[in-house]
């Protein structure tokens, strides 16, 4: 019996150890926006509009076994998201999901965001089309940390 509650601990610290869960504090943001559908480095390349940097107080908890983005803003819970995801490469990945636009708040927007892990690479973006105003958005987080398990 000893020895199950003994597996059983280090089962739950390896499942732990092992979680598949990112979290980003965002403090800052920059809007590219462009007339019209496009991918995101198009908007990037030569944006129709550029914003000035904002300040922002969030934080996105992605979770990849179970698939979900977790949105919060000034602490406190704003939605969820299914996600689909790719490791395109160590520690980068590229995900898609349906969300709600930040600047016209419609549902089922289609969205994808850009995510790179690797300490000496960062990189977080999320890019949306939105078919009303015909823009496509590129949102850079500018100021962020990934928030890493010690």
């Amino acid at each position: 019996m000893k020895k199950l509650v003994i597996l059983l601990v280090l089962l739950v610290l390896a499942a732990k150890a092992f979680s598949q869960t990112i979290t980003i504090d965002v403090k800052e943001a920059q809007s590219y926006i462009d007339i019209g559908q496009t991918d995101f480095q198009s908007v990037l390349d030569e944006p129709d509009w550029e914003d000035f940097p904002r300040t922002t107080n969030c934080r996105y908890v992605i979770d990849l076994q179970d698939s979900t983005s977790t949105f919060y803003r000034d602490g406190k819970f704003v939605s969820e998201v299914k996600i689909d995801y790719t490791e395109v490469s160590p520690g980068k990945y590229v995900m898609t999901t349906y969300d709600t636009a930040v600047e016209s708040h419609r549902s089922s927007i289609s969205a994808q965001m850009v995510l790179d892990t690797n300490e000496k690479t960062e990189e977080f973006l999320y890019s949306y089309y939105d078919f009303m105003d015909d823009k496509t958005y590129v949102d850079i987080l500018t100021k962020f940390t990934i928030v890493r398990p010690v």
